[in-house]
């Protein structure tokens, strides 16, 4: 007998904007696949909080704690397959992208000796992620995935122009691995959005879920880079 879409647990909530491969299931985890693998961020999240502590670099701890959130919004997303989900997904993504983006201009601001107050960090972070989450919330779509990919290019911008400017003794290994290990993970996500070798009723494997499974592992790499630049001043608390 057919399941009647009504009445599907989340039937009452406005469906999410961007689909992908993995068929919605009639159930509270509507995409087991694309669901249990944000765990992924969740256990690598929680393993770099501790390793921030112990190495003494406290203010990195806030990687670790970005990287929890993107687990949970996601796993929140995947399971009701639901705007609001969409909206707490990608709002956890601008976390990250708001983060990168202040921490590097508090850097760029200090070298040519103009370093930003100690609140003008802080406030810039959440205006970003505010303003980010009313916008997808807003305009839906793939308006979401635009923004935190312009936040991620000024971040890396503004890298290239410290890197070429000043010349710093800083190891960019980590940097370019984080990259590669990103690229990865992004054409995985971009074989599952075009539905290329696409399953939809495989409920254990999909490309979006090894998407989650490469990236987690991005902020790994994002911590050792910063690691190294913590004698400077802090931008973020």
């Amino acid at each position: 007998m057919a399941t009647d879409p009504a009445s599907c647990p989340w039937s009452g909530f406005e469906p999410a904007a961007i689909t992908f491969c993995e068929a919605d299931a009639c159930a509270w985890i509507t995409q087991p696949a694309n669901t249990w693998s944000n765990l992924a961020y969740i256990v690598v999240g929680a393993w770099l909080i501790r390793l921030a502590l112990r190495e003494g670099h406290r203010s990195l701890a806030a990687i670790g704690a970005i990287e929890v959130l993107i687990g949970i919004g996601s796993f929140f997303f995947h399971m009701s397959g639901t705007h609001i989900g969409e909206v707490v997904d990608v709002g956890a993504m601008y976390l990250l992208s708001s983060y990168v983006l202040v921490e590097n201009s508090a850097r760029y601001r200090a070298r040519l000796g103009r370093p930003l107050a100690p609140s003008t960090g802080p406030a810039a972070f959440v205006v970003l992620v505010l303003a980010s989450i009313v916008a997808i919330a807003v305009f839906k779509g793939e308006v979401g995935v635009v923004l935190f990919s312009i936040q991620v290019t000024l971040a890396g911008h503004l890298e290239v122009r410290m890197r070429r400017r000043f010349r710093d003794p800083v190891d960019y290994r980590p940097l370019v691995k984080l990259l590669v290990c990103f690229s990865i993970a992004w054409g995985f996500w971009w074989l599952d959005l075009l539905r290329i070798h696409c399953n939809p009723d495989n409920h254990w494997l999909q490309f979006h879920a090894i998407w989650h499974l490469f990236n987690s592992a991005v902020f790994v790499f994002l911590y050792r880079f910063y690691a190294q630049l913590r004698d400077a001043a802090d931008p973020l608390p």
